[in-house]
């Protein structure tokens, strides 16, 4: 026999098979997962991880992990910077300063995100594009077309009082000298500001990109990028509008929180959960719930001892089987794998939406 995910019947007498009895285990833990994937039961047993309505996540490997109002999500691409080292990576940007700095000028990293905030008395300039010591993020460089997923603030404004000046902002492509406006606020122009998961759509046959806000194509999309040389970087660029006077100045502002991107090239994006405190184990078994695709479409991982060792959980029509000959521990971590999508269009965005992934494992 094998395990399955079904419940025998034993006669008194009978002698009783393993895999009958760990089918019938397999049986009943699927459907306590399910409860518990549906907020049904509670998540207080032993052994159990949990992540439903707002899942953990420890890390990523080829995926972003948004944190958005929807809880966090996955986006499955290749990952140029998720910002979430509090310093910026000279490997990966080029800064570009021109001007005196203000004490409240900003032109770093944080948490999370990216910032040029551009405040001074006397004029300044921030710039970063996608290149730096190490490789580039260069969407010509890709031996076909490519599309990258941005979440950004664009914004302009004034310090207070009765000041009413404005500064300047934009997010370009570049190729290092020259520049394409995606979004440009010009100096003194008046408070604007925009913000949003943004979708880039490069096409080399025709150079051109597309750009699409939240899925909808934006205003003057397509971009020509046929006045730029050899490269297609991203650019972020903020200035001031100096005055002596505080309540005079005006700021410019960009924000990024992350960078992914897709080229055609095969890969798998795997996501990783946070760890759970559990008896020693080496038996798992594990349901997943996803938006992004049926549970067949993901390979399953489990491990009891932290992430150190992995053990591909068995799945059968969508539903788990017990599991055994994980390397025994006292932390459970599920792992996630999917492959990176290959296709690349030009005309429809493929990384917007932002997949929920809500799990439940045991460990025994």
């Amino acid at each position: 026999m094998t395990v399955t995910n079904t419940l025998y019947k034993q006669e008194n007498g009978e002698i009783i098979d393993a895999d009958e009895t760990n089918s019938d285990k397999s049986f009943i833990l699927n459907n306590m997962l399910t409860y518990a994937l549906d907020a049904v039961t509670s998540t207080s047993q032993k052994n159990i991880l949990v992540g439903s309505g707002t899942p953990t996540f420890s890390s990523a490997t080829n995926a972003l992990i948004t944190d958005l109002a929807s809880g966090k999500n996955a986006l499955f691409c290749y990952v140029y910077d998720n910002h979430d080292d509090a310093s910026l990576d000279t490997t990966k940007w080029t800064d570009t300063t021109t001007g005196s700095g203000d004490p409240q000028d900003v032109n770093s990293e944080h948490d999370g995100y990216m910032q040029l905030y551009a405040t001074s008395a006397s004029s300044v300039t921030f710039a970063l594009k996608s290149v730096g010591s190490g490789t580039a993020l260069d969407f010509k460089s890709f031996s076909g077309n490519s599309e990258c997923v941005v979440r950004l603030v664009v914004s302009t404004g004034h310090l207070g009082g009765s000041g009413s000046r404005t500064g300047e902002a934009a997010f370009q492509i570049s190729d290092g000298t020259n520049h394409v406006n995606l979004i440009y606020y010009n100096l003194d122009g008046g408070a604007r500001s925009q913000s949003g998961i943004y979708n880039l759509l490069f096409n080399k046959g025709s150079s051109q990109v597309r750009m699409f806000k939240d899925s909808v194509e934006v205003g003057g999309s397509p971009f020509s990028l046929s006045t730029l040389g050899a490269n297609w970087y991203l650019r972020a660029y903020a200035k001031s509008y100096p005055s002596g006077n505080y309540d005079n100045r005006g700021a410019g502002n960009v924000q990024i929180y992350h960078e992914g991107y897709i080229e055609g090239t095969s890969g798998t994006s795997s996501v990783y959960t946070s760890a759970t405190t559990i008896t020693a184990s080496t038996i798992a078994i594990s349901r997943l719930k996803s938006d992004a695709s049926n549970e067949s479409s993901f390979s399953i991982y489990g491990s009891a001892n932290g992430g150190s060792n992995y053990t591909q959980l068995n799945h059968s029509s969508g539903q788990g089987i017990l599991t055994s000959g994980l390397t025994s521990g006292t932390s459970g971590k599920l792992r996630f794998d999917i492959a990176v999508p290959t296709s690349v269009s030009t005309t429809t965005p493929l990384l917007y939406t932002q997949y929920k992934l809500n799990y439940a494992g045991y460990f025994s």
